[in-house]
């Protein structure tokens, strides 16, 4: 009696593993894209952005002192407030970076996460994902209107 129940116990385990291991993977991704729209509302709420580039991209050679620049963007208004326009950075952004963070990471650490990473390991994920169309150069936009209205106020593809 006690094996039949064993066996019974087994096989029902291995019935649900795989429909499990797919709930568990369906839970983080939409996880992920919550905490992704979240960092979106994050961004407009913004006192400041920095923005760092290159001075000459794709020259080669010692001729300039100076190769990458920055530029902070902050409220003109000298209240300390979000970016007017508010700097948004979107969803989509947000999605690539954090979609293979564990469950446990909530959006405000995600968007931390995100603004304080270096160039060396975004510049990859942002390329590869922009290669599969994941964003696109008509993801980034600037909204003018309130943070509420997050997809509304994408653009068509």
């Amino acid at each position: 009696m006690e094996q039949n129940r064993q066996q019974f116990e087994g096989s029902l385990n291995s019935y649900y593993a795989t429909p499990n291991a797919k709930v568990d993977r369906l839970a983080r991704f939409i996880l992920a894209l919550s905490a992704a729209v979240a960092c979106e509302e994050l961004s407009t709420l913004a006192t400041s952005a920095l923005l760092q580039f290159p001075v000459n991209p794709g020259t080669i050679g010692t001729q300039t002192t100076i190769r990458t620049a920055e530029v902070v963007l902050v409220d003109g208004t000298g209240g300390g407030g979000p970016l007017v326009p508010a700097f948004l950075v979107p969803a989509q952004y947000f999605y690539v970076l954090g979609a293979q963070l564990p469950a446990t990471i909530g959006a405000d650490q995600r968007f931390r996460m995100a603004c304080r990473d270096n160039q060396e390991r975004l510049l990859p994920l942002l390329s590869a994902a922009f290669d599969d169309g994941k964003i696109t150069h008509r993801t980034l936009r600037f909204q003018r209107s309130s943070p509420r209205s997050i997809w509304r106020s994408a653009p068509k593809s």
